[in-house]
C-alpha cells in the first residue's frame, strides 16, 4: 500500500514475512522522501525508513521495523480521508475484506474489522483479492468505495475474461 503524503514522504504498509519465504504475519510501515522516489530510472524507493516504534522513531533497517498492525496481507491500499488513515485489504481467497484505521500513520491502528464480505463469485471465478480503497469515488465523507479483483485458472481466462476483473462496492467507514 502506498499514500502520497503532504508532508513531502511518500508511506508504504507492507508485510512481513514469519520467516524466509513464510507467510506474512504482520504490517509494517516504511517512507521515503518524495523526492527520492525513482519512478522514471526504475530504482524504485531510495532511503527508506521503518517506523520502529515511539522509543526508536524512523530507522533504516527493515530489520528492526515495529509491527503496525497484525495481518497477512500481501497486498492492500492505504489511503487518508478527513484526518484518518486507512489500509483496506483482502488476501487470496479469502471472503471478507478487511479495514484497519488510525488517526496517525506510525499508530496506534485499530483491530481488523469487517467492511465487507464477498458476495459469491463471478462463474469460473475462484478467487478474489487485491481490495482497493478509492477516496475519490466515495460521495460523502463516511463512505469508502472499495475495489477488489476476481480471477480463475488460467483455462478459464481462455473462455471468459469475465472472470478476471474488478468488482467495486460501496461501504460506510468504521
Amino acid at each position: 500500500a502506498v499514500l502520497l503524503h503532504t508532508d513531502g514522504y511518500v508511506y508504504l504498509v507492507g508485510g512481513r514475512a514469519q520467516s524466509d519465504y513464510g507467510p506474512v504475519g504482520a504490517q509494517i510501515l516504511a517512507r521515503a522522501p518524495v523526492a527520492r522516489v525513482d519512478i522514471e530510472g526504475g530504482a524504485g524507493f531510495r532511503e527508506l525508513q521503518y517506523w520502529a516504534g515511539a522509543q526508536a522513531g524512523w530507522q533504516p533497517k527493515a530489520s528492526v521495523a515495529a509491527e503496525l498492525f497484525a495481518g497477512r496481507f500481501t497486498e492492500g491500499s492505504l489511503v487518508r480521508m478527513g484526518g484518518d488513515f486507512f489500509f483496506v485489504g483482502l488476501q487470496a481467497f479469502d471472503r471478507s475484506v478487511s479495514i484497519f484505521f488510525a488517526s496517525s500513520l506510525t499508530g496506534p491502528w485499530s483491530d481488523a474489522r469487517v467492511l465487507y464480505t464477498l458476495p459469491p463469485l463471478p462463474a469460473n471465478a475462484t478467487l478474489a483479492y487485491g481490495a482497493k480503497a478509492h477516496a475519490e469515488l466515495s460521495r460523502s465523507a463516511d463512505e469508502l468505495v472499495v475495489s477488489y479483483n476476481t480471477n480463475g485458472a488460467l483455462s478459464s481466462l481462455s473462455s471468459s475474461l469475465g472472470v478476471y476483473h474488478p468488482l467495486f462496492f460501496r461501504a460506510r467507514r468504521c
